[in-house]
């Protein structure tokens, strides 16, 4: 698949989620899924696959951050992004 394809895709997902969160009135449980959602698209969709895999560091760590924002509690996520950013911040010298 065509990587620009798939970032425009994953970036209008993202953008109906959180419109779709805005017009929601949900429960607890219901909340924690759409936000375990939407952090995934930002983080491994958008982030990690779509950007920092395919060279654009800054823009998948940007995305990354946007991820862990929505769901900081996630440790695979934030692992995953210091590791990025380690070899993202190594890779400069």
């Amino acid at each position: 698949s065509n990587p620009a394809n798939d970032r425009a895709i994953f970036k209008e997902s993202i953008v109906g989620l959180e419109r779709l969160r805005q017009g929601a009135t949900l429960t607890p449980a219901q909340d924690r899924a759409f936000r375990f959602c939407l952090a995934r698209h930002y983080f491994w969709h958008l982030g990690y696959l779509s950007c920092w895999q395919k060279g654009e560091r800054a823009a998948g760590l940007q995305a990354m951050r946007r991820g862990l924002a929505v769901t900081p509690g996630d440790l695979r996520m934030w692992k995953t992004y210091l590791a990025s950013w380690t070899r993202t911040v190594l890779s400069r010298r």
